[in-house]
């Protein structure tokens, strides 16, 4: 969990957590992510942040370069306080790291 900053300048939190789920079941996924806001929220409260990014990642695979497929899930505060999900600004991304 850290700060994560956008094109914009404003400053979010970001919570990076490895599922043993496929990215690619993205029903179950949300399930586990919603599990996780509720949590996860009251640390974005404390941040005083606009935003907050729960960032799935499935357990990488590979021998030499690992891949893994990771998703991120956005929360945005309203200005009235509460939180909403901005569902269609998830991204799905593969990233090779190196061992």
């Amino acid at each position: 969990m850290g700060p994560i900053r956008i094109a914009s300048g404003e400053t979010g939190l970001i919570l990076n957590y490895q599922t043993d789920l496929k990215i690619s079941d993205l029903d179950n996924l949300r399930k586990e992510v919603d599990e996780i806001w509720p949590v996860f929220q009251v640390d974005a409260e404390k941040a005083k942040v606009p935003f907050a990014v729960i960032s799935a990642n499935e357990v990488p695979e590979g021998i030499i370069v690992k891949r893994n497929q990771q998703y991120n899930f956005v929360f945005q505060k309203s200005a009235d306080g509460t939180w909403h999900s901005l569902t269609n600004n998830a991204t799905a991304v593969r990233r090779p790291t190196q061992r």
